[in-house]
């Protein structure tokens, strides 16, 4: 009498989705087992490809029928059993040596002779061919999309695959809900006041992100995020950096900036305590940093405690002497009160300078639209060109010498032309936020927390120094010159001539001629902020 052993097993891979699951084969085999009244040792069950040997429960099996506690199998389809060729082996070779007797399923009965034995390799090699088919298909296709510059995988946090599209024509777009989000992380980090782990807490205990399959953002999945190009519109694929088509969410620079501060040792990091203006600061005398310190004092005759910070030079190199006197944190907070003073606008000024700037950017965009124009419609023909390209090479149509010759040449040219796109220099964004930042500026500093203080003063500095208690700061083009506004009334009054443009309104050349100082310094090309 035969022992038989039921297997069922189903692939969570794509190569098996036309099989059916495993409770639809173990009900198709029961009915076979009350048909033929079969003896059944055990049931057993897998989830797991057959494209490779390595299967447990596969295994257990091959060695009670070696032990002889088992002659016969029963599954809902041969290639259940193998779709490679070392357990194909060890099927047949238990045949052979008759250890097993029987592999029947609901349409067929495979025994120990030559003809059942040929079939069933005949089976399980076309099995194995249509896995190597599909792995060649497939590799295809991910050289095919990463060739049309798309992300062959699956998007990252932040973005979104879109399955919804035909396939071939998938692409990768932003996650409505998550991308300003990820962009914040890295705002974060590029502020200076958060470490990676300061984010994490952050983003794990008070945003509760949750990541689009519904799990928490992990530390280690974190620390992969801040590490991938992809944000920059690139991604890697076969060791190679391949220029992506899905919006970048940061610039190359940011990226950099990123990779320096959460892998350099010689980076400072946040403190237990937040010091508003440390790190940020350079000794004038020896270039170090200027960190913050806490010191607490007892006074002896009323036994009350206060305690107060300083600033004072690292002194990270210990050959060269520093005569840096430490200056007090409110002394430093009164000087950088004043320089906010110093380049704040009015209500008036904003509005009128948007206004100007709004106009000098719609008379750009309409000069640079023509153009604009020519040009992209000269690239969308360049990659219908590149897309017929592609598809007549997977067709087998052309050599592979000949479509890289012709891919090279095309991408070249689409390069070239790229380059004399000009509307893409959204400089108007900038300008705005210069002028957001310098509005109301000492009072918005005067109520900014100790991280916020930090990032206006980095905004507004290319560089800044210390030099015996005094601040001396190097202001960015558009600061600077909202100082000498202030400053220097006589010699901007001299310096600024009204350009009276056709395309300004009447309205905006009436506000400058009213109050000169709201003209703004002319250059070449019109724009203020650098």
């Amino acid at each position: 009498m035969n022992k038989y052993i039921i297997y069922a097993r189903k692939s969570s891979e794509a190569d098996d989705r036309q099989a059916l699951s495993i409770e639809s084969q173990l009900h198709e085999l029961k009915s076979v087992v009350e048909k033929r009244k079969l003896y059944i040792l055990q049931t057993v069950t897998e989830q797991k490809s057959a494209t490779a040997p390595g299967r447990i429960e596969f295994d257990k099996i091959v060695a009670l029928i070696e032990s002889g506690k088992a002659n016969a199998l029963l599954v809902w389809n041969s290639d259940r059993l193998s779709r490679n060729s070392v357990d194909s082996g060890r099927l047949i070779y238990l045949l052979d040596t008759g250890k097993l007797s029987e592999i029947i399923t609901p349409s067929q009965t495979f025994t120990n002779t030559p003809n059942d034995k040929f079939l069933l390799s005949i089976l399980w090699g076309h099995a194995k061919l249509e896995n190597d088919n599909k792995s060649v298909n497939v590799k295809r296709g991910l050289q095919a999309k990463v060739d049309r510059g798309w992300y062959p995988y699956k998007a990252v946090n932040g973005y979104l695959n879109t399955p919804d599209r035909q396939k071939g024509l998938k692409i990768i777009v932003k996650d409505p809900i998550r991308f300003h989000v990820v962009r914040k992380m890295w705002d974060m980090i590029l502020g200076g006041n958060y470490t990676v782990s300061q984010v994490y807490e952050v983003v794990r205990n008070q945003w509760g992100y949750i990541t689009p399959d519904g799990k928490k953002l992990s530390r280690s999945g974190l620390y992969e995020l801040f590490r991938n190009p992809f944000y920059t519109g690139v991604f890697l694929y076969k060791g190679k950096i391949i220029q992506g088509k899905h919006t970048p969410m940061i610039t190359r620079d940011e990226y950099e900036e990123v990779q320096r501060l959460i892998r350099r040792k010689d980076v400072s990091r946040p403190s237990k305590h937040v010091f508003a203006y440390s790190n940020i600061i350079k000794c004038s005398h020896c270039g170090f940093s200027i960190c913050g310190t806490r010191r607490i004092k007892t006074y002896k005759r009323t036994g009350r405690t206060a305690e107060y910070a300083y600033y004072r030079c690292s002194h990270m190199n210990k050959s060269k002497k520093c005569d840096q006197p430490p200056v007090n944190e409110s002394k430093l907070f009164e000087q950088f009160l004043s320089l906010f003073s110093e380049i704040q606008i009015d209500k008036d000024f904003l509005e009128w300078a948007n206004q100007y700037y709004d106009e000098v950017y719609e008379y750009e965009q309409k000069q640079e639209k023509a153009v604009d124009v020519t040009i992209q419609e000269s690239i969308r023909a360049i990659e219908k060109k590149l897309d017929n390209l592609l598809d007549t090479k997977v067709s087998g149509l052309i050599s592979d010498v000949e479509f890289s010759k012709k891919r090279l040449e095309l991408s070249n040219e689409k390069e070239n032309l790229e380059k004399h796109i000009t509307s893409s220099d959204n400089w108007r964004v900038k300008t705005k936020k210069c002028f957001d930042v310098a509005y109301l500026a000492s009072e918005k500093f005067k109520k900014a927390l100790p991280e916020e203080q930090k990032s206006m003063i980095r905004e507004i500095n290319s560089d800044l120094f210390l030099d015996k208690g005094k601040i001396r700061p190097v202001l960015e083009k558009p600061y600077f010159l909202f100082q000498k506004m202030k400053t220097n009334k006589k010699e901007l009054n001299d310096q600024f001539g009204l350009m009276k443009e056709n395309f300004l309104k009447p309205q905006t050349i009436n506000s400058a001629l009213q109050s000169p100082l709201m003209y703004p310094v002319p250059d070449s090309n019109r724009r203020f902020s650098g």
